[in-house]
């Protein structure tokens, strides 16, 4: 019974937090390991339509990344606000 209504709903927002802060770390070091290490991918395309001089390709590449990682934190910050509604209750109310 704590569990599920006293334990929970607080350490919910901190685990939404860490995975927040934690995304842009975990892209930056797929995209390194996948620069350098791999043969098909994201970071292999981007890398090699840098090698080719196709820089079109590359910065379409490197945007559709950016629209990946921007869509990641989004779904977060959905996640946030659906799962730890007391904590935007005071914010989205607007004082008369």
């Amino acid at each position: 019974m704590n569990l599920h209504h006293l334990i929970l709903p607080g350490i919910t927002p901190g685990i939404l937090t860490a995975l927040k802060s934690s995304l842009g770390t975990s892209v930056a070091l797929l995209m390194i390991t996948e620069l350098f290490a791999s043969t098909s991918g994201l970071g292999y395309f981007i890398m090699n339509s840098m090698d080719a001089r196709k820089y079109p390709e590359m910065y379409s590449g490197i945007l559709l990344l950016m629209g990946m990682s921007a869509l990641m934190y989004a779904f977060l910050e959905i996640a946030e606000r659906l799962l730890c509604r007391w904590r935007y209750g005071s914010i989205a109310k607007t004082p008369t």
